[in-house]
């Protein structure tokens, strides 16, 4: 019986385009773990700044007639921060071109 894919390399054997991809994918995976990683410590100093300013309002503290997040850009500005935080992911996650 003929195989479906004459010249295919035997199965289990591993062709350079293989390990280059798989090196692109490890590649890909790290970055993912260290933009992730970055994201969860932003993620714990931001609820600890929150924490302290809900504390600071409850206790009638000081900027207590302040918005909780007056230092934060107006809201295009947000937007466009959120935007590009997605943008980042995107290209992270985004599959690679397969090298020609």
């Amino acid at each position: 019986m003929e195989p479906d894919r004459p010249n295919a390399p035997p199965a289990g054997s591993t062709t350079q385009a293989d390990l280059r991809a798989l090196v692109r994918l490890r590649d890909r995976v790290e970055a993912a773990v260290r933009e992730i990683e970055r994201l969860r410590a932003e993620n714990m100093a931001l609820m600890a700044r929150v924490a302290a300013l809900q504390e600071e309002t409850a206790s009638g503290g000081e900027g207590t007639t302040l918005p909780l997040f007056a230092e934060v850009e107006d809201a295009d500005a947000l937007k466009a921060r959120i935007q590009g935080f997605i943008d980042t992911l995107d290209q992270l996650l985004a599959p690679t071109e397969p090298d020609a």
